[in-house]
């Protein structure tokens, strides 16, 4: 099954059982969730814990990373925290990566 919705995957580390989110940017990722829920666009978050095939799959190796899919292709990856105006960026322009 292909995906069309525009994708957002938040991949985070978890440390003796306790997931560490970037406060900052985990903000941010929850206040562009609440923003675009009504825009078609999806948001998850995977952590080190329960997606270890996922995380071997696309060779994440730095925390936090930011996943942008658009039909269930990978658009662009980014392991490094991101200021909003970017992430919304290419967010807005996903069709265009």
């Amino acid at each position: 099954m292909q995906l069309e919705l525009p994708l957002l995957i938040e991949v985070v580390k978890v440390v003796d059982n306790e997931i560490r989110i970037c406060k900052i940017q985990g903000a941010v990722i929850s206040r562009m969730a609440v923003k675009y829920s009504s825009k078609n666009l999806i948001f998850i978050e995977k952590n080190t814990k329960e997606h270890k095939d996922f995380i071997q799959q696309y060779k994440i190796r730095q925390f936090p990373t930011l996943m942008f899919f658009l039909n269930s292709k990978l658009k662009k990856q980014v392991s490094r925290i991101l200021p909003t105006p970017e992430i919304l960026d290419i967010i807005e322009n996903i069709q265009y990566l």
